[in-house]
């Protein structure tokens, strides 16, 4: 079954995978859901869903999740034109997937990362019980920045430039919801963390 990806929402996301030597190796990849069109990438620690990331094409077959690590994600970009603004991923549930992009100098075949993905959704805050952190609290101030690097990875594909500010809505001593105005299909969470 084939699923077109948008490569700078796929790149994006993959910002987010937990490198090599994480524990738990399915978070090592971005998570595809064709069923809820999302892209989703967790470390633990932050996260990005992206919505409305993901066309299949009609079919009848049962739409599976899938993950793809983000190594492959890597060697299909490389090999994709700048210019390419879409991946094509023809993905078989028992046999894998092939990465293929316009203009490629070639194709990328994988297997998908096997394990099961984490739930995600209960740990987005809803974005209306906003707090402000509370003082033992703090926050990773990197991974703020790269939610600003993952919307403008993304702004430079739709519209060449940067994507705008990122609004963080703290929650207490809980995770904090980053989102920007020039996309609303993207949500971020950065946990916060104790300060020492």
């Amino acid at each position: 079954m084939k699923h077109t990806i948008n490569s700078n929402e796929l790149k994006a996301a993959a910002l987010f995978a937990a490198n090599r030597k994480q524990v738990r190796y399915y978070l090592s990849g971005v998570l595809v859901q064709p069923s809820t069109k999302r892209l989703v990438a967790t470390d633990g620690r932050r996260m990005i869903v992206i919505d409305d990331a993901v066309s299949t094409e009609e079919t009848d077959e049962t739409l599976h999740d899938f993950i793809i690590h983000v190594d492959d994600i890597k060697a299909m970009l490389k090999i994709a034109p700048k210019a390419a603004p879409e991946l094509v991923i023809d993905y078989d549930h028992y046999a894998g997937y092939v990465m293929t992009a316009n203009g490629a100098r070639g194709e990328h075949t994988s297997t998908a990362i096997d394990g099961r993905y984490p739930d995600y959704e209960r740990v987005i805050p809803n974005g209306e019980d906003t707090k402000p952190l509370l003082d033992n609290y703090t926050m990773n101030w990197h991974y703020i920045a790269d939610c600003q690097t993952a919307i403008d990875t993304i702004a430079c594909a739709k519209r060449g430039s940067i994507g705008g500010p990122v609004k963080v809505e703290f929650n207490g001593a809980g995770a904090a919801l980053l989102t920007c105005k020039s996309f609303p299909n993207v949500r971020m969470v950065v946990m916060s963390m104790r300060a020492e």
